[in-house]
């Protein structure tokens, strides 16, 4: 995920003519893909290009708050609309901050988006079949009911007569105009990877992969969010050479969806491995960040581990939190990390979740928004702890007091100094570590 600053500027252009059904695919076809916080940004950004000549350069802290939404958040749902199609971001890097112009684009019209198998798929996902014929009664062409009715339209040349010598010298028109096109949505799948993969890992030839398989294997790659590894692993499984198809593609489907329901342990996820513009230093903080932006809970807290592989409990605690909470997996590595160094490398389920309740009341989605809310937090429990202390004990008592938080109140300090140096890094951005 890109690292934003609130110092960054931005700008907003038309990518294409937009109208006012427009605004209704979106929110009848796209917003159940991308959820509703990713439709608010569109829409804002839209209505943010009617104004660019009034106020042509804004930062884009002035964007956070017209959406009600975090830097880390309006990265995330950024990233929605950049992959679906909607917006085109530009960056340039400059002295202090980056400069970003987006470019808003049309929505596919309803034939283009139904005949798209990959949008049709993430939405049936989303809503279901009965609910996608509700909406292509909607979009339907209104049929003529009485079948004598004939088309009595003028032609071109009956009414205008053009001089096809004179009418058509008058050059090309070579400007860059507008028009009501879409932006491309860009599929990431490299057939020689996946195919390289099947090679060394079955006895599979590749010459059954045939032009339309491979096309449909990419299809549910994307779908699904397979890399080539993970996608060769189960073609492997399904593939059959006593029938004529090879692959069984309906049992492929079904793997897919196995896999699916479980997003937290995907190994190398494609969602996850999309390009991120992360902190390009070389300190331990900003690997550490890194690192809980990419990687699965489970390869994360390996790591934390010395590389010891998590026991089954720790798991199911991870599985927990994404499936009873809804928690991102960046998010879920950040308060890993947080609750290890906190509670001296003990992963108490009933300290993670109640922590983990707050963070979903929050509606962290970024690991960045949930180190600063599990600062803060930190902050306010230990100074609510050194009022109590200033109670009246005995001598004995803070004896003992003193030996049980020693080594907490250390803890305390080493993560307000490594997060506020994080934090600091971050308000930096990435323009001067290029």
């Amino acid at each position: 995920m890109e690292i934003l600053s609130k110092d960054d500027t931005y700008s907003v252009e038309y990518g294409s003519l937009i109208s006012n059904l427009d605004c209704s695919l979106v929110l009848d076809l796209y917003m159940p893909i991308i959820g509703y916080e990713a439709a608010i940004v569109y829409f804002i950004l839209e209505n943010e290009a009617k104004k660019n000549t009034v106020f042509k350069e804004k930062s884009l802290y002035d964007l956070t708050i017209l959406s009600g939404l975090s830097l880390g958040s309006f990265a995330q749902n950024k990233e929605k609309l950049e992959a679906i199609g909607l917006i085109q971001t530009l960056k340039k890097h400059q002295q202090n901050n980056n400069a970003f112009i987006f470019y808003v684009y049309a929505p596919k019209d309803p034939k283009d988006f139904f005949d798209d198998v990959l949008l049709t798929g993430l939405l049936e996902n989303k809503i279901g079949k009965r609910q996608i014929q509700i909406i292509k009664k909607y979009y339907q062409k209104n049929k003529l009911l009485d079948n004598d009715y004939v088309d009595t339209s003028a032609h071109f040349g009956e009414v205008f007569k053009p001089n096809y010598v004179r009418d058509f010298q008058t050059g090309i028109i070579k400007e860059d105009l507008f028009s009501h096109r879409n932006n491309n949505i860009e599929l990431t799948f490299d057939y020689d990877e996946f195919i390289q993969n099947i090679v060394n890992n079955s006895q599979i030839s590749k010459t059954i992969f045939t032009k339309d398989i491979l096309k449909e294997i990419k299809r549910l790659a994307n779908l699904y969010g397979m890399n080539e590894q993970t996608c060769a692993r189960y073609v492997i499984e399904c593939f059959n050479p006593l029938s004529e198809e090879k692959i069984n593609f309906d049992k492929l489907n079904r793997l897919f969806q196995k896999n699916i329901k479980f997003p937290i342990f995907y190994e190398n996820n494609k969602t996850d491995n999309l390009e991120k513009n992360l902190i390009s230093s070389n300190s331990k903080l900003a690997q550490k960040i890194n690192l809980m932006e990419t990687l699965s809970c489970k390869d994360f807290l390996t790591i934390l581990q010395n590389n010891v592989s998590p026991v089954q409990s720790d798991l199911n605690l991870i599985d927990d939190l994404s499936r009873n909470l809804q928690l991102r997996p960046c998010v879920i590595n950040a308060l890993i990390d947080y609750t290890l160094q906190k509670n001296s490398n003990v992963l108490s389920r009933a300290y993670v979740e109640k922590i983990g309740a707050s963070l979903k009341r929050e509606k962290i989605e970024t690991a960045y928004d949930a180190m600063v809310f599990l600062l803060e937090s930190n902050k306010k429990t230990k100074k609510k702890k050194q009022y109590n202390s200033n109670k009246e004990t005995s001598i004995s008592n803070e004896v003992t007091n003193n030996n049980l938080t020693k080594t907490n109140d250390k803890n305390d300090d080493m993560l307000k100094k490594q997060w506020t140096e994080l934090m600091k890094e971050f308000d930096k951005g990435d323009a001067n570590n290029e």
